[in-house]
């Protein structure tokens, strides 16, 4: 019996990192967003949150999913399944330096304290 190319720690290792990471980011993400609004459109807000959340899981997943499916042999998806989370990875990157270089103006929303 051959034995298999990547252990169990290997695989669940960047998952509980990944989730800490989610956990970590979601809800302070989520309160910042809302408490930069009026009170009036934290809704709004809220909603536009949740919204770009499930476009960009909707994106991401065929996306990585067809580069892990182009593998040439049938059940070798590792080599591939590598290159999908170096372009996840990619977006990330992508992202944190969008968030470090955006110099817009911060704004006072009126009716919340400083």
């Amino acid at each position: 019996m051959p034995q298999p190319a990547i252990t169990l720690w290997l695989l669940a290792a960047p998952l509980v990192i990944t989730g800490m990471g989610t956990g970590l980011f979601v809800g302070p993400n989520t309160n910042a967003t809302v408490a930069s609004v009026t009170p009036k459109h934290a809704g709004v807000a809220s909603g536009l949150i949740g919204t770009a959340q499930r476009f960009g899981t909707a994106v991401a997943i065929p996306v990585l999913t067809g580069i892990m499916a182009t593998s040439g042999e049938p059940g070798q998806s590792l080599p591939t399944a590598g290159v999908a989370l170096l372009v996840a990875a990619g977006f990330a990157l992508a992202g944190i330096i969008v968030v470090a270089v955006d110099r817009s103006p911060r704004f006072a929303v009126p009716g919340r304290k400083p």
